[in-house]
């Protein structure tokens, strides 16, 4: 142990108290009150405890006011520091030296006029449990603060979400709507050829509205499934992806050209999610163009592997990438789905454009998962 690590109470182990007075009668008192069910390692000086505490691991101390070398008041800040809770005694006890004890971080105070075994096992066990609790209380705390910082950043991306959700779900609604007045208009008219392709309109943005729904519960999903971490083949989910868009893919003239991927750790139908949402954004922003999309993969020395998927589309400025990886940008709610993907693979997206040279998506995910 070093004097910048924290020491633990273990309620299963011998408690280790650090006994710091320089006199020999009170030393021995501790003993004879503790030496039963404690380990006792003892100081007579503020220099001596301090070489103690870099080398010992210490449970509580016990620490006289009026030391040889100054005054055991010293020593609480740096066993503060260290969580380890102090019991200061003195024989010159006033109100004040109590006060300063306890603002200073002491746990408990003693005087030694009639201090007797009972007092100091009864000090010894109280502070224990009192720093215990403390802990527990601390840890809780910190725990709350980040489930509370959590909760704020999973609101803002809901706020940001649920902007560009509303404009892609109410837009074949309104088509909806417009076909509807004019379907009624027709249908006055008993023109049967115009009626019959207004019907197969609704039927395809009702289809829309369905897909956007299925897209919104898949996002939702995302943080809530349980993964199964498995050894996955990227190779295969890139050919399985390719089959699953084969109608996008042939109806756009699109192609995808793959090199050697490997297999890495991970949930085969999240990954599956990642790489169908982001070759389908390459096809579905190609504006009409026979764009060729390229995967590869390259190992790196912090035991990941890069994934890069590059379309020779159209790209974008620089102004638009980042209000798109801001969320700022209507694109769907696949690349929303792809970062959280990412993000429980405890991996990295990156995404980098300029107008009339493609997009290159960059995924950054580990090699050394555990498999569950």
């Amino acid at each position: 142990m070093t004097a910048e690590e924290p020491t633990a109470i273990d309620p299963e182990a011998t408690p280790t108290v650090l006994v710091v007075d320089d006199d020999t009668l009170d030393r021995e008192r501790y003993r004879r009150a503790l030496c039963d069910d404690h380990r006792l390692v003892e100081a007579t000086s503020v220099d001596s405890a301090r070489d103690l505490l870099v080398k010992t691991r210490i449970d509580v101390a016990l620490v006289d006011y009026r030391l040889s070398d100054g005054h055991g008041l010293e020593l609480a800040q740096e066993l503060a520091k260290l969580d380890i809770p102090m019991i200061l005694v003195t024989g010159v006890g006033t109100e004040h030296v109590a006060a300063d004890a306890f603002k200073q971080g002491c746990l408990e105070y003693l005087s030694k006029d009639g201090l007797n075994t009972a007092a100091i096992r009864l000090a010894v066990t109280h502070v224990m449990e009192k720093a215990l609790f403390n802990r527990v209380i601390d840890e809780k705390r910190q725990k709350l603060k980040q489930y509370a910082q959590e909760l704020e950043r999973v609101n803002e991306e809901l706020s940001v979400f649920a902007s560009f959700v509303a404009h892609d779900l109410l837009e074949p609604l309104r088509s909806i709507e417009d076909s509807a007045t004019r379907l009624g208009q027709l249908l006055a008219l008993e023109d049967e050829d115009e009626v019959a392709q207004m019907l197969a309109f609704h039927h395809s943005e009702s289809k829309r509205a369905a897909q956007l729904i299925q897209r919104l519960l898949e996002y939702a999903r995302v943080d809530h499934a349980r993964v199964h971490f498995q050894t996955v083949s990227l190779s295969e989910v890139v050919s399985k992806v390719a089959d699953s868009l084969q109608a996008v893919i042939e109806s756009s003239g699109a192609k995808i050209r793959s090199e050697s991927l490997p297999n890495i750790v991970g949930d085969p139908l999240q990954l599956h999610q990642l790489f169908q949402n982001v070759i389908g954004n390459s096809i579905k922003h190609a504006d009409g163009r026979a764009i060729e999309i390229s995967i590869s993969a390259q190992s790196r020395a912090d035991h990941a592997w890069e994934i890069t998927v590059r379309d020779d589309g159209q790209g974008m400025n620089s102004e638009e990438l980042q209000s798109l990886l801001a969320g700022h940008m209507k694109r769907g709610i696949g690349l929303e789905i792809c970062k959280k993907v990412v993000l429980r693979h405890q991996g990295t997206l990156h995404m980098d454009s300029s107008p009339g040279q493609g997009m290159t998506v960059s995924i950054t995910l580990p090699d050394n998962l555990q498999i569950s």
